[in-house]
């Protein structure tokens, strides 16, 4: 039981730390304005055992690709253009 209580309040505390670092950001895309406060460097001050590759791509399957592409618009305009090259090429 307290090793759980431990996880709690340290998995609250490093949520906490993270959302405060992002919070002055209105769109999510803007957070990665360079090498130092990307998004990865920022998760691997505060969780040192962060791996891009496995954790994002769980990240964010857990918060979907319609939500991702609900709040990161350059992103989704990116998707989008991606998808129309598709079907042109089904349509010839």
């Amino acid at each position: 039981m307290i090793l759980q209580v431990f996880i709690y309040f340290k998995f609250a505390s490093t949520l906490s730390i993270l959302k405060d670092s992002t919070r002055k950001y209105l769109n999510p895309e803007d957070i990665n304005d360079n090498y130092h406060t990307a998004s990865s460097r920022r998760i691997l001050n505060v969780i040192s055992h962060y791996d891009k590759i496995e954790h994002g791509v769980a990240w964010a399957k857990q918060i979907g690709l319609e939500t991702i592409r609900a709040k990161c618009k350059g992103f989704d305009n990116w998707l989008s253009c991606l998808e129309s090259l598709g079907n042109k090429s089904n349509n010839n």
